[in-house]
């Protein structure tokens, strides 16, 4: 942002650690990245492999898989993708304060005065005319300043296992909701192993994943050994209320992440373009109420593919085994398969939605409670 004077302030030590992420990105989110300013070099030194299609697996154990020509997704390594981003930041002018968590905000006349903490104990303040908060789903900018937050938040776990002997341009998708309830389990590769993980809201993670493990090592996909946990959870639905005079949130904070998915990367960064835009704008102008118009700006970008896939996964999770198994066993028809490979997008998932259902009406003889959830938004039901 030329002119203006941008300060990062970063609770952890360093950037993008601890991982909460499994790592899985579009093809479109790698471009987006180098069209904001990171460069091509440094934005392809994060990527592990290159994903061609998916595995799918129902709750019986039967797997049908779904593949493209082309790549249309990748794996990268998180840490390193925050850092490449971080660095392009500053080479833009922007300064990182590591260790720096903001325990209290005020606001003032001229701005917000910010109270921050380091690891050793020492309180630093700093001032700015305008905030952003891109501090996840338990925002302390949200909480301080009475912004909304994301309608809920669904629990998530993952390990990483040693080796994987599955294809390594395909990742597996489990859908089972006595492992993975109202959610799903994931096996992502790495260059070396996989990462395994699911979100769930019925509790006992830990147990679900080692589940999930021993599945796949029966099927000789995985020894099963790993290297411990990592914990995290995903914002499901977006937070009703995201800006005010000076101050917005974005990303996890605002909850701009693709309820069906889960991965908030792409969302996240086209949104965060919006603020910019709008907090220049406002310096521009010396008007923090310009801010306010981020709202109407990233909802018109997002908000309605948001609120579909956010009553998609709510009618998911009123369907129990015996009927994903059936989802499933409609889902893999022949016939099926070329909608997937030349419709299905990772980022909008609503561009399924017609191609399946001109195919395959008997889908509306079961999912019922997905339907439900697609009327509820298209009518404007939110809750």
């Amino acid at each position: 942002m030329k002119g203006v004077s941008v300060i990062v302030l970063e609770e952890d030590p360093a950037i993008g650690d601890p991982v909460h992420c499994a790592g899985l990105i579009s093809v479109k989110t790698i471009d987006l990245a180098q069209d904001l300013g990171v460069p091509d070099d440094a934005i392809e030194s994060t990527i592990l492999r290159e994903i061609r299609g998916a595995v799918i697996h129902s709750p019986s154990g039967r797997t049908f898989s779904m593949r493209k020509d082309d790549v249309h997704a990748v794996v990268i390594d998180r840490a390193r993708f925050d850092s490449v981003i971080a660095e392009a930041a500053e080479r833009a002018g922007a300064t990182y304060a590591l260790s720096s968590k903001v325990t209290d905000i005020r606001r003032v006349e001229d701005g917000f005065d910010l109270q921050c903490s380091t690891r050793d104990g020492l309180r630093t303040d700093v001032k700015a005319r305008r905030l952003v908060g891109a501090d996840g789903f338990r925002s302390t900018v949200a909480a301080k300043l009475d912004l909304g937050v994301p309608r809920s938040i669904l629990p998530a776990l993952q390990t990483v296992v040693e080796d994987w002997q599955g294809e390594p341009d395909m990742v597996h998708v489990v859908l089972d909701p006595d492992i993975a309830e109202g959610f799903f389990a994931w096996v992502v590769p790495e260059k070396v192993g996989a990462r395994i993980g699911l979100a769930s809201t019925g509790g006992r993670l830990n147990e679900r994943l080692d589940r999930v493990v021993s599945n796949l090592s029966e099927l000789d996909l995985t020894s099963g050994k790993s290297t411990g946990y990592q914990g995290g959870g995903i914002p499901i639905g977006p937070a009703d209320r995201t800006a005010d005079e000076g101050v917005l949130t974005v990303g996890d904070a605002a909850g701009q992440v693709k309820p069906v998915s889960g991965g908030g990367i792409f969302p996240g960064l086209e949104c965060a373009n919006i603020a910019a835009d709008q907090i220049l704008r406002s310096l521009e102008d010396d008007d923090p109420l310009i801010v306010n118009d981020y709202e109407q700006a990233w909802r018109e970008r997002w908000g309605k593919e948001l609120n579909l896939g956010y009553h998609i996964r709510m009618g998911y999770t009123h369907l129990n085994s015996k009927k994903v198994e059936k989802l499933a066993e409609v889902l893999s028809r022949e016939k099926l398969i070329p909608v997937f490979e030349e419709c299905g997008d990772m980022d909008y998932p609503s561009k399924l939605i017609r191609p399946l259902f001109r195919k395959a009406p008997g889908l509306i003889g079961f999912a019922g409670p997905l339907l439900k959830g697609i009327f509820r938004s298209r009518f404007g039901i939110d809750k």
